[in-house]
């Protein structure tokens, strides 16, 4: 996975999450971080001057509060026998969601990564 990749789906997942990007240019130094809907900071804010990425990719800490999230709006997600499965099945009203991630030797964390980035993409296409 490249850098790019990599900041592109956490920056979708972190927006589905309610995070928001921020960067304020003072005098002396710049903040970037990602804050939630309150102003408050999650992730970064130490003054380099860099994107900040927060690592669903490589932290099961931070994807699991993602998948859990997932759950509760009535989606299934499995992690068994080197798959991620998402599905969402619902009454004939409303978009049916299945996709399967298969383990490639990448770090599992990833594969699981991968399955969510592609779900979020697909909610917010349809609207849901």
């Amino acid at each position: 996975m490249t850098e790019q990749e990599i900041n592109a789906g956490n920056e979708i997942i972190a927006h589905w999450e309610g995070l928001n990007w921020f960067e304020f240019k003072g005098d002396i130094a710049t903040i970037r971080s990602w804050n939630d809907k309150e102003g408050m900071t999650v992730y970064g804010n130490d003054f380099k001057d860099e994107y900040y990425t927060i690592p669903y990719h490589q932290d099961w800490r931070w994807l699991m509060c993602v998948v859990e999230r997932i759950q509760k709006i009535g989606v299934t997600v499995r992690i068994e026998n080197l798959t991620c499965t998402i599905i969402q099945i619902g009454d004939s009203s409303k978009p049916q969601y299945h996709n399967r991630v298969h383990y490639t030797g990448q770090p599992y964390v990833e594969m699981v990564w991968r399955a969510v980035v592609d779900f979020i993409k697909w909610h917010k296409e349809n609207g849901i």
